[in-house]
């Protein structure tokens, strides 16, 4: 199988036009999100609810949904999820969404930006929150931490402490390719380009939660996954959805 080119869009354009401070994050990696206790629950901890958007920053909206920490910090939470229908069988059909405002009382309507086949579920997964932190410069709102919830152990173990160990060993492990390499790269450089940005820095984190905490994101996710396919890896910078801002995603038949 031939490897596909991913292109992923350099910040230093970007952070050259805002003159941001950079620094050295080529050693910086993800990390878990740990609640307060055990019992938390993104609900018990996060509120969906309007907010205002910092008066310099003129350029975006005075307002917007978001689901943001209930404690006033400056966390801001994305519900994230993969599906794959027909896992492991001959022509499996896999699609993805992420959730980051409240959806309207009809329920979840996810946007066709897209889906993607796949051979694993795990590969749904983890394209997911690749998008999650790629869709906007959440810096730029003001938030200090993305919480991306996930109930992926494969992805928030490697995104948090595999992926250390694969990238100091040139992305080999025990003589084979680590499988995902090239998600897995893009994932970090997503969050690094995210904690480059000076004084609109960003940490990313993952939460690993029950797939019933996050039904919107999963039934938006199985609906993708239905969708038509596309040919070529896209980068969702900046997409706008529909009011429930549920966008699902594609990857091509070539990865």
């Amino acid at each position: 199988m031939n490897a596909t080119k991913i292109e992923v869009a350099d910040s230093r354009e970007e952070t050259a036009r805002l003159d941001l401070d950079i620094r050295d994050v080529s050693n910086l990696f993800p990390t878990k999100f740990v609640p307060p206790k055990p019992t938390d629950t993104p609900e018990s901890l996060f509120i969906r609810k309007m907010v205002e958007n910092h008066p310099k920053h003129q350029h975006l909206p005075d307002q917007n949904h978001r689901v943001i920490s209930r404690s006033g910090n400056k966390d801001i939470l994305i519900f994230t999820d993969g599906a794959c229908i027909g896992n492991g069988q001959a022509d499996p059909k896999a699609g993805c969404a992420f959730v980051f405002r409240p959806a309207k009382p009809v329920g979840p309507q996810p946007v066709k930006y897209g889906t993607f086949m796949c051979r694993l579920k795990n590969r749904a997964e983890l394209r997911t929150v690749i998008a999650a932190p790629q869709n906007k410069y959440w810096g730029n709102e003001g938030w200090e931490r993305l919480i991306i919830t996930t109930n992926s152990e494969y992805v928030v173990n490697g995104a948090t402490t595999w992926i250390q160990g694969w990238q100091r060993k040139g992305w080999v492990t025990a003589k084979e390719p680590v499988k995902n390499q090239d998600l897995w790269e893009v994932l970090l450089k997503e969050v690094r380009m995210h904690a480059d940005r000076g004084r609109y820095s960003l940490e990313v984190l993952f939460w690993l939660i029950l797939w019933e905490l996050s039904k919107e994101a999963d039934a938006a996710a199985k609906k993708a996954a239905l969708m038509d396919d596309r040919t070529h890896f896209l980068s969702y910078r900046g997409v706008k959805s529909s009011p429930t801002e549920m966008v699902t995603l594609e990857q091509s038949r070539s990865f």
